[in-house]
């Protein structure tokens, strides 16, 4: 109960308010479109090797940043439109 208090109160303006702004560069404009593609490749039924909607093409799979076999954003992105 300690750790998911300390979690909730440094989340906080996520949780309780929607911080989730133009604010923060990252998240909106390089990890959620990955995570998304990554979601539509799983729901179609095969795991992104390359990634065609990136500069010009970027290995997908190989990256350990991508978000693949992570089981958080697999589910999430998979299941949610």
């Amino acid at each position: 109960m300690l750790i998911v208090a300390c979690v909730l109160f440094a989340l906080r303006g996520f949780v309780f308010r929607e911080a989730l702004t133009g604010q923060h560069p990252d998240i909106l404009s390089f990890w959620v479109p990955r995570f998304c593609y990554l979601g539509d490749s799983l729901r179609g039924g095969h795991v992104p090797v390359w990634n065609g909607l990136q500069f010009i093409g970027v290995p997908y799979a190989s990256d350990p940043q991508s978000g693949l076999l992570y089981v958080p954003v697999m589910g999430l992105f998979s299941t949610l439109s």
